[in-house]
């Protein structure tokens, strides 16, 4: 980790890594959920620190490297939430994609699992129905409207 091109090590690096390792890990640990993660931005951030040209130059190496692992945070957390979005997307069209095929009639499995949610939404008491209606606003229109207000569709 603390390792220039040709093997020479890094005398500020890993003098950085001795000092404050431990306490750049905790650091990042309260900011991510995973220690595999928080690892990774740690040594992420070494990593930055060795590409610089002119370490000379840096007047205060502690905070310097908090500042590069501050933004490599912030660059995770971007990522992350990006992946969780295309994720939410991704399921929001999928499940659209489900109910559109329900509502239209669909394939055979289709209709088995919508007999078996019309019979267990019967066991509900209207109230319970009710609410599940208002948490589903995608069935609106739809054969699952009906059924959540047991009514033939």
């Amino acid at each position: 980790m603390t390792q220039r091109e040709g093997n020479k090590p890094d005398p500020l690096v890993e003098r950085l890594a001795a000092d404050y390792g431990e306490d750049l890990l905790r650091y990042i640990s309260r900011r991510v959920r995973s220690s595999a993660d928080s690892r990774d931005i740690a040594q992420e951030s070494y990593v930055r620190l060795l590409r610089l040209e002119r370490k000379d130059l840096i007047r205060d190496p502690m905070p310097y490297l908090y500042r590069i692992a501050a933004n490599v945070l912030y660059e995770f957390e971007l990522k992350r939430r990006e992946e969780l979005n295309g994720l939410l997307r991704w399921s929001a069209e999928n499940r659209s994609q489900g109910m559109a095929a329900a509502a239209t009639g669909g394939d055979a499995e289709s209709l088995a699992l919508q007999d078996r949610l019309e019979s267990a939404l019967r066991q509900l008491s209207p109230t319970c129905r009710a609410v599940l209606l208002l948490h589903r606003p995608s069935w609106h229109g739809t054969r699952m409207w009906s059924s959540c207000l047991l009514i033939s569709g």
